[in-house]
Order: structure tokens, then sequence, then C-alpha cells
């Protein structure tokens, strides 16, 4: 038998992906991706993968930056172009 809340929640996950980037931006989005694909990263393994997503987007769109800097201060992160 299914668990219905299990169900629930996996409905609201675009909803809470939506609200991230919505109110933080392309970064918080993809941290709140990581962390509800994983369950649990440490922020140093989100940084990493943020990091890497956004170089990886930036290389996509023609756009050849030489540098990314992501700082992370408690847990709002921010990227500087």
């Amino acid at each position: 038998m299914m668990n219905a809340d299990a169900i629930v929640w996996r409905n609201r996950i675009p909803r809470y992906i939506h609200c991230a980037k919505s109110l933080y931006g392309d970064a918080a989005e993809l941290v709140i991706e990581d962390i509800l694909h994983h369950g649990q990263v440490t922020m140093s393994s989100a940084v990493d993968c943020v990091t890497e997503k956004l170089n990886e987007a930036l290389e996509n769109a023609g756009s050849y930056m030489e540098h990314l800097s992501l700082y992370c201060h408690g847990l709002d992160l921010q990227v500087f172009f």
C-alpha cells in the first residue's frame, strides 16, 4: 500500500523549487533541487554541485565567463558575474 503523505509531499516538490527560485534566485533553486534529490547534503557538496551546474549553464548558453564566484554566507548563496 502506498503512503498518502509521501505522494502529497512529492507533488509539492515543484512548488518548493519554484518558491526558492522566486525568492532567492537560480542558485537557491539548484540548492533546493539538490537537497530534495539526495535527501541531505553537506554545504560544501551543495556549493560544488551548484557551481558545476551554473558553469555548465553558462557554457551551454555561449557565455564564456572566466570566473564564476560563488560566495556562501550562512545559507544565503549569491552568484556574482
